[in-house]
């Protein structure tokens, strides 16, 4: 987690995100470098915690022994078929050990318990891969059916359901199942409202190797296309372009930061990168973008919402935009303007055929993570007539007192703006 922050300001905080998603269906995918890791205790703990809040869980695990079943390798189709027997016995230790390590206590001094009931079970039909490029793939397997509704009535029964990287033909053999890709068949044969990923890093690394919080899917497929191809056969799986998977959303966390999961779910900045269905795409505003921030943020110059700027203010702070890009379509912006221990968030604007959307929520995320980029423990904002949007996302009241002298100097007592912060 984040550094020093009062416990109960951020429990405040996070409430909205509680209530957001609460019986909602979350498929998490742990690959074998993630069940190796050193902090998957921290992980499922805060798993454990995520079904403690309502939500409803399935758990995607890979193996540790897989590198032993690769196809690629020298051995004959009998010795793989051999293999097999072996590794089915520890992927099934590998199971029973999550689901102890689920049912631990959070914290071993509490006297409280975990009452969370995981199960597993023969949920995934599956058929060989057959012969590739003129070689026998043995006991690589593919997904032919998930058994939704087995999976449905565990989690209505309020059980975490674990899925192993094995499936099962009807002529009673057994396959080996590339488990990411398998976390995305489960997720999309739900409808699953959220696909989450454990990375070693957090999310995707821009050029600088910062973190990129938000990535619409035809780029998050070509970012990762050849270093997780398993995870954009997930990603490209569950975010269809169907009406009905506009809410989905696909998370990149990383599992060897300790409290990345809750970070990311619970918190407006996150941890990791989502990864949205749509085209929309967060990016800097440049000099081609003024004529359509000002064509955004006017109407709410003239009904008194936001302070008036200029074409030449926009283009001397131009720095200091983001712009949501819509298939070449600017629809919202937003800046961020920084002082010298502080930013102000200003001109967020959404283009009216859009605001029934996430899209202001999601500029003044990015705006969020790009002042905590800057190390900066607070952002404030001065608004006429949206206070209570701001509030419901963790801005506190406050007055003219929170402002730095420069800005605090130019205050218009005759818009009497609020005034509102929020720490980072």
């Amino acid at each position: 987690m984040a550094e020093a922050i009062d416990p109960i300001l951020w429990f405040r905080r996070a409430s909205p995100y509680i209530y957001l998603h609460r019986q909602k269906t979350f498929v998490l995918c742990l690959d074998d470098q993630a069940m190796s890791s050193d902090n998957v205790s921290n992980v499922l703990r805060d798993i454990t915690l995520l079904h403690s809040l309502g939500v409803r869980i399935i758990l995607v695990h890979g193996s540790c022994a897989l590198d032993n079943t690769s196809p690629r390798d020298s051995k004959t189709v009998d010795s793989k078929r051999d293999d097999i027997k072996a590794w089915v016995s520890e992927v099934g230790g590998e199971t029973h050990q999550l689901i102890a390590e689920l049912s631990a206590n959070a914290h071993h001094s509490s006297p409280f318990y975990s009452d969370l009931v995981a199960c597993t079970g023969n949920f995934i039909r599956a058929q060989p891969l057959g012969v590739m490029n003129g070689e026998d793939q043995g006991p690589l397997g593919k997904t032919r059916k998930v058994n939704t509704s087995a999976i449905s009535a565990l989690l209505d029964d309020d059980m975490l359901v674990i899925v192993p990287p094995i499936g099962y033909s009807l002529t009673g053999e057994t396959f080996v199942l590339d488990c990411k890709a398998l976390a995305g068949q489960v997720a999309e044969a739900l409808s699953a409202d959220k696909l989450i990923y454990f990375l070693p890093t957090h999310g995707v690394q821009d050029e600088s190797s910062q973190r990129v919080s938000e990535l619409p899917k035809a780029q998050a497929i070509a970012s990762l296309s050849k270093s997780h191809p398993g995870v954009t056969s997930g990603i490209d799986a569950l975010l269809t372009s169907d009406l009905d998977a506009q809410s989905r959303r696909c998370h990149l966390v990383s599992h060897t930061h300790d409290g990345a999961l809750l970070e990311e779910l619970f918190t407006l900045t996150g941890s990791g990168t989502i990864i949205t269905p749509g085209a929309a795409l967060i990016r800097t505003a440049t000099l081609n973008d003024i004529d359509a921030i000002r064509a955004l943020v006017a109407p709410l110059e003239q009904s008194g919402a936001l302070i008036p700027r200029s074409i030449d203010a926009i283009e001397k702070h131009l720095e200091d935009y983001i712009v949501l890009d819509l298939e070449g379509a600017i629809i919202g912006c937003g800046a961020l303007h920084a002082f010298e221990d502080t930013a102000e968030i200003a001109s967020l604007a959404t283009h009216p055929g859009h605001r029934d959307q996430d899209y202001g929520e999601r500029i003044l995320s990015a705006l969020l993570h790009k002042a905590a980029q800057k190390a900066l423990p607070t952002v404030f904002v001065l608004t006429t007539q949206t206070e209570h949007w701001f509030l419901e996302r963790g801005f506190m009241r406050s007055d003219q007192t929170a402002l730095p002298l420069s800005k605090r100097a130019t205050y218009d007592d005759r818009r009497n703006s609020k005034v509102l912060v929020r720490q980072l």
